[in-house]
């Protein structure tokens, strides 16, 4: 069982974390500049305006930072911190979702080649590596999905964004129809053959 209370969560939103590092550094940034040291600037009275206070100081000084040795350590730290907030506050960068481009080859055959598709923008432009064809992603899974051979696996968010329903409806679907999974992706095919003939 679990206590219902995200610590990460917790520990994070109580600054500690955030401000150990950035202090660390901004204590190193101050002494090899020859500014104030860190025990001599006054107090910020909110953890949020503290942290507030030394990101500033830390914008303010990037450019000479980034001419540093220890940049790569410094950058590596605030990436840690970044990570931490993300799982914290349960946010993850959208997945890539690969779709085969069903382009035809000169040969008669489909081109296959997985053609990468960030976010969720039907309208964005893609292109295709191999055969260099151009798609939006919405014409795109609109061949795919129409062309004999090819398979688009897809996690539920995005099966749930490019058909226009919830998430939940879609695992309605999924379960009800026991349509096979790859891990947490699933068959965009045969979740539209079931779904034609099944109002969610």
């Amino acid at each position: 069982m679990t206590i219902g209370v995200n610590l990460a969560a917790l520990d994070f939103v109580a600054g500690q974390v955030i401000l150990n590092t950035l202090h660390e550094w901004e204590k190193v940034i101050r002494a090899d500049r020859n500014l104030s040291p860190v025990a001599l600037v006054p107090k910020q009275p909110t953890v949020e305006a503290e942290v507030a206070y030394t990101v500033k100081f830390h914008l303010s000084h990037l450019e000479w930072t980034l001419e540093q040795e220890w940049v790569d350590e410094f950058a590596r730290e605030i990436a840690d911190i970044h990570s931490t907030g993300m799982t914290a506050a349960r946010r993850f960068l959208d997945p890539v979702k690969r779709i085969p481009c069903p382009a035809t080859n000169d040969d008669g055959s489909t081109c296959n080649s997985l053609i990468a598709v960030k976010g969720d923008d039907l309208l964005e432009p893609v292109t295709c590596r191999k055969c260099d064809s151009q798609w939006t992603p919405a014409r795109l899974i609109a061949v795919a999905t129409t062309t004999p051979g090819i398979e688009i696996w897809l996690d539920t968010e995005a099966v749930a964004n490019w058909t226009g329903i919830t998430e939940r409806q879609v695992r309605n679907v999924v379960n009800q129809h026991k349509l096979k999974r790859k891990g947490q992706l699933i068959d965009l095919q045969a979740f539209n053959r079931v779904r034609a003939n099944y109002s969610v």
